[in-house]
């Protein structure tokens, strides 16, 4: 049981290290729409993976600040999934996507006035491996009325990202093209199961939904690799090169604060 619970602490760190490596990659390529539509899901990705471990840690503002950031970075990447896809399928209607934004930003602003989640806590406590402690963390909170119906809206646009998916691969039969889009749909369903555990407290307590993403994660890089999702060709300069070890210090002080 212990192994259980460390390594579902761990999950959150691994999948916002994951994203963030992929978005540096895709920051450091040529960018046209598509690859820009990529960079923002994976930016929603982000968010939602850092309120995770911001909550582990019970950073300032509180958990409860936290846990419905987390919430609009799901709820976010789910819309942006769908405009991601309708890119890449060159399938995208500007009603259609004004329509599901809308959605996107009416249940956004009812979890900021605190209709899905009402009250969220943190419970940690130590376990013992290999002859050393280790704190570990639950989550324990409370939905409100809205929490159902944020989750068969969610329902819905991913059945519409799924549906275009499908007619994508059968238009496009055996190409490269269709065996990514396969592993973006799939990522797409493992992330939308991992979130609906969030409605089960018992499930809820532990990051599965930031599991899920993880396993996302690892899909798009096979998707990318593989399959050239995106087409990257990047463009190295001085001034980035600058930036990304101003980037590394940051972080390492950042840490070094919270280590002190």
């Amino acid at each position: 049981m212990a192994y259980l619970e460390l390594f579902f602490t761990v999950i959150p760190i691994i999948a916002l290290c994951s994203y963030s490596i992929l978005l540096l990659f895709i920051c450091i390529s040529q960018k046209d729409r598509l690859i820009r539509s990529f960079m923002l899901v994976l930016t929603a990705m982000i968010l939602w993976t850092a309120s995770a471990v911001f909550m582990s840690i019970e950073l300032y503002p509180g958990v409860l600040f936290w846990d419905r950031i987390m919430i609009v970075g799901m709820i976010t990447v789910t819309f942006l999934l769908y405009y991601f896809v309708s890119i890449f399928t060159n399938t995208y209607n500007i009603y259609r996507a004004a329509l599901w934004g809308l959605g996107t930003i009416l249940f956004i602003v009812l979890n900021l006035l605190g209709y899905i989640v009402t009250d969220a806590s943190v419970i940690s406590h130590t376990v013992t491996l290999w002859g050393r402690q280790f704190d570990v963390v639950k989550f324990h909170y409370s939905l409100g009325l809205m929490a159902a119906p944020l989750y068969l809206y969610a329902l819905a646009i991913i059945i519409s990202t799924l549906l275009k998916a499908r007619r994508s691969v059968n238009a496009k039969n055996d190409s490269p093209a269709s065996g990514s889009i396969i592993l973006v749909s799939n990522g797409i369903t493992v992330v939308f199961i991992g979130t609906l555990c969030n409605l089960i407290p018992v499930l809820g307590q532990y990051p599965i939904d930031i599991l899920a993403c993880f396993i996302n994660s690892f899909m798009l890089f096979i998707a990318i690799y593989k399959f050239r999702l995106v087409e990257l060709r990047f463009m190295i300069t001085r001034g980035l090169v600058y930036s990304f070890f101003i980037a590394m210090l940051t972080v390492a002080y950042i840490f070094s604060v919270f280590f002190i």
